[in-house]
């Protein structure tokens, strides 16, 4: 019995390794349509405890794209392009990659920001202790085909001189996207050769919501003849 018990542990030791693979992720294209994310301003002078503000703003973009690189893409060849090859098994694709050909960091753009055309927000304060205030808003954007709701909530701390005023902000902005990425899955089974790792390729789209902190830093004048 004290032999055999050994033996079953090895045994079922490889049958669990055999049937393990190790998977990796790796973002290939991530495009998205989304407003800008902008702290509430208010201007500092002779704010009074339970003042009630409200700030309303609009912006125009001329949609200029921002393109650049997002982080997490997969080795490439030489030739920039991530290269894998196809099979067919039986009426099956299947797509591999190679040792060897994708060893270079990849250095080109895979990344578009789509910013809002038109935004549209209003912010309101209330003073309600001295030198603090409680700041609030909703905005509302609109791209090419989609429309964007959000709001932020968040804390102003005043600081007033005899002519110079200073505030900071500190808070949480709400808000959606719409993205459009393309991203692969390699799995590398452990009991496999050195050059049988299978690629997946997978596609997704659609809408998420997001918070994310803000802060802000205004100063002022407060003498009327500057």
């Amino acid at each position: 019995m004290k032999n055999i018990l050994p033996v079953f542990s090895a045994v079922l030791f490889l049958l669990v390794v055999s049937g393990c693979a190790t998977q990796s992720v790796y973002l290939q294209n991530l495009s998205v349509q989304g407003p800008q994310s902008q702290p509430p301003l208010f201007v500092t002078k002779d704010n009074a405890v339970g003042e009630f503000r409200i700030a309303p703003r609009f912006s125009l973009n001329d949609k200029t794209p921002i393109i650049g690189r997002a982080t997490g893409h997969s080795n490439v060849n030489s030739a920039g392009v991530y290269r894998v090859d196809t099979v067919n098994q039986n009426g099956v694709v299947r797509y591999f990659q190679r040792n060897g050909v994708n060893t270079k960091t990849f250095e080109g753009r895979n990344f578009r920001w789509e910013p809002a055309k038109f935004s549209a927000s209003v912010d309101f304060e209330y003073l309600a202790v001295p030198q603090i205030a409680l700041v609030g808003g909703v905005n509302y954007s609109a791209g090419s085909s989609q429309r964007f709701v959000g709001a932020n909530a968040g804390v102003g701390f005043l600081f007033e001189g005899k002519n110079i005023a200073t505030r900071v902000d500190v808070g949480a902005h709400w808000n959606s996207v719409v993205y459009d990425v393309d991203y692969v899955v390699t799995t590398i089974p452990i009991a496999s050769g050195p050059n049988e790792t299978e690629v997946a390729f997978f596609h997704e789209n659609g809408r998420q919501s997001h918070v994310n902190a803000y802060g802000a830093f205004t100063i002022n004048s407060k003498a009327a003849g500057w």
